[in-house]
C-alpha cells in the first residue's frame, strides 16, 4: 500500500510541477517579450517604460499570479479527497490556466489597441530578420546532440538483439501505478525495441523543431536591427543546444527502460515515480530558466554586433517594402493571418515560440492534425482513468 500511496503522491507532484511550470511561463510573458510589444499590438521601444503600458504589464501579472494560486489551491483539494485523480491535476489543469490567461489577455490587448490610437504611437515599418541563408542557419544546428543520441538509440537496439535469445517467451507490458503488472504479450521484436522506436521518433521530432526555429522568421527592432540580428543569430544557437539536450535526455530515458521492457528488470513504484518527476524536471526547468533569460527571439541577450550584423540600410529598405507583421494581420493580437507572406511559421507577438500563419494553405492541415491528436491524448487518458488503470 506505501508503494501506491507514493506512486499517487508522485503523479501529484508532477501535475503541480507542470501547472507551476506552465503558469510561471504564462506569468513571465509581458516580461520576456520585445519592448515594441504590448499585448499583441506593436509600440515604439521608447514606449516600454510609459506608466500606462507598465501597469498593464503589472495587471496581467497580478492576475495571471492568483489564478496560478488558485489552481493549485484547487488541485491540492482535489488531492486530499480524490487522490486517484492525480492524473486529471496533470492532464487538464495547465489546460485551465491557458484559457484564464485568454480571459485575462482580452481586455488588455483591447486596451492596448485604445492606448496605441490615444498615444498616436506609430511604427512605420516592422522587421523580419533574415540573418543567412536558410541552408546556413539549418548547417549550424548543432547536430552533436542528435548523434549522440542515435548513437545512444544504436546502443540500446544492439542491446535488446544480443540479450533477445535470454528473455522470456511471454512479456509483461504494462504495469499499473503500483507496479503492479497489469497486461502481458508474447515475446516479439516489436515488444523489445519499442523504445528504440520511440527513441528515434523523438529524436526526429526534436531535430524537425529544430530545422523549423532555424528557418523560422524571427523580427528585428526597426529603431536598432544590428542589434537585433545578434540577438536572433545567439538566440537560434541557444534554442538549438536547448532542444539538442531535450533530444538527448528523453533518448537517456528510454534507454535506461530498456531493461524494463525486456523483463530484465522491474523498478519499484518508488523508484519508477521519482525517476519520472527528476525527468519531467529536467525538461521543464532548464528551458523555462533559458526562455527567462533570453527573451523573445533572444531580445533579452547582450551580443556584440558582427560585421555581418551591420546592414541597418538594406535592412531598413527591406522592411519598409514588405510590411511583414503589422496589426492589420495580427487577429486579436495572437493569430496571424497574412495572405501576401509566403512563410508558413511566424514568431509569436504574445509568447516565446512561434505560431502559423493562417492564411497560409498549410496551416490548416497543420492546425487540425494538432487539435486531433490532442483530443485523441485527452480523451484516451480520461477513459482510463475512469475505467480505472489510474487507480489504486
Amino acid at each position: 500500500m506505501g508503494d501506491i500511496i507514493n506512486a499517487d503522491t508522485m503523479l501529484f507532484a508532477i501535475g503541480l510541477l507542470s501547472i507551476f511550470a506552465s503558469g510561471i511561463t504564462l506569468l513571465i510573458i509581458p516580461y520576456i517579450n520585445r519592448k515594441s510589444l504590448l499585448f499583441g499590438v506593436r509600440i515604439p521601444e521608447s514606449a516600454a517604460t510609459d506608466p500606462a503600458v507598465q501597469a498593464m504589464r503589472m495587471k496581467y501579472t497580478i492576475e495571471m499570479g492568483l489564478c496560478l494560486l488558485f489552481t493549485l489551491a484547487i488541485a491540492i483539494l482535489l488531492f486530499a479527497f480524490f487522490p486517484d485523480a492525480a492524473i486529471l491535476t496533470v492532464l487538464y489543469f495547465p489546460i485551465a490556466l491557458i484559457l484564464a490567461q485568454f480571459v485575462i489577455y482580452l481586455p488588455l490587448y483591447r486596451k492596448a489597441v485604445q492606448l496605441k490610437a490615444e498615444r498616436g504611437w506609430q511604427i512605420s515599418y516592422i522587421g523580419v530578420s533574415y540573418t543567412g541563408s536558410r541552408k546556413e542557419r539549418i548547417r549550424s544546428i548543432p547536430k552533436i546532440w542528435y548523434i549522440l543520441s542515435l548513437l545512444l538509440t544504436a546502443a540500446s537496439a544492439v542491446y535488446g538483439l544480443v540479450l533477445y535469445p535470454t528473455i522470456p517467451a511471454r512479456l509483461i507490458t504494462h504495469w499499473n501505478a503500483a507496479m503492479q503488472p497489469d497486461a502481458w504479450s508474447d515475446k516479439s521484436l516489436l515488444t523489445v525495441f519499442i523504445m528504440p522506436m520511440v527513441s528515434l521518433g523523438l529524436i526526429l521530432l526534436f531535430f524537425l523543431s529544430n530545422v523549423l526555429m532555424a528557418v523560422m522568421k524571427l523580427q528585428i527592432s526597426p529603431e536598432r536591427p544590428a542589434l537585433s540580428l545578434a540577438q536572433n543569430r545567439k538566440y537560434r544557437r541557444i534554442m538549438g543546444h536547448m532542444m539538442g539536450y531535450m533530444s538527448f535526455l528523453c533518448t537517456l530515458f528510454f534507454a535506461l527502460m530498456m531493461p524494463m521492457t525486456m523483463n530484465l528488470y522491474i523498478p519499484s513504484a518508488q523508484m519508477m515515480t521519482g525517476a519520472i518527476t527528476l525527468f519531467t524536471g529536467l525538461m521543464i526547468v532548464p528551458p523555462l530558466l533559458i526562455t527567462i533569460r533570453v527573451g523573445q527571439g533572444g531580445s533579452k541577450l547582450r551580443e556584440n554586433i558582427l560585421p555581418v550584423d551591420a546592414r541597418e540600410d538594406s535592412l531598413v529598405k527591406e522592411t519598409q517594402t514588405t510590411q511583414r507583421g503589422d496589426d492589420k494581420f495580427w487577429k486579436l493580437g495572437i493569430f496571424y493571418w497574412n495572405p501576401d507572406d509566403p512563410n508558413l511559421f511566424v514568431e509569436d507577438r504574445f509568447g516565446s515560440n512561434g505560431g502559423l500563419n493562417y492564411a497560409h494553405p498549410l496551416s490548416f492541415v497543420l492546425a487540425v492534425v494538432l487539435l486531433l491528436a490532442t483530443i485523441i491524448i485527452y480523451i484516451g487518458v480520461t477513459a482510463l482513468y475512469f475505467q480505472g488503470v489510474f487507480s489504486r
